[in-house]
């Protein structure tokens, strides 16, 4: 009888969890696709700045 309640709680959890990524998985990789051209654009501007040369033209965001 535990196995089998452990076993459905278990499913339920799993359930639950995947429900929630499956939900907010747009969102979370918005935000680190957003991180990720942000370090690059602040790496650009770190090189051009140490180079001496004017700024580059703005880097184009990635495509989805």
């Amino acid at each position: 009888m535990s196995d089998t309640i452990t076993d459905g709680l278990t499913v339920s959890a799993e359930g639950i969890v995947g429900a929630e990524v499956i939900e907010f998985w747009p969102d979370i990789a918005r935000h680190f696709k957003q991180k990720h051209a942000e370090k690059l654009a602040r790496r650009a501007a770190q090189r051009d700045a140490q180079s001496g040369a004017s700024p580059s033209a703005p880097v184009a965001k990635p495509e989805n």
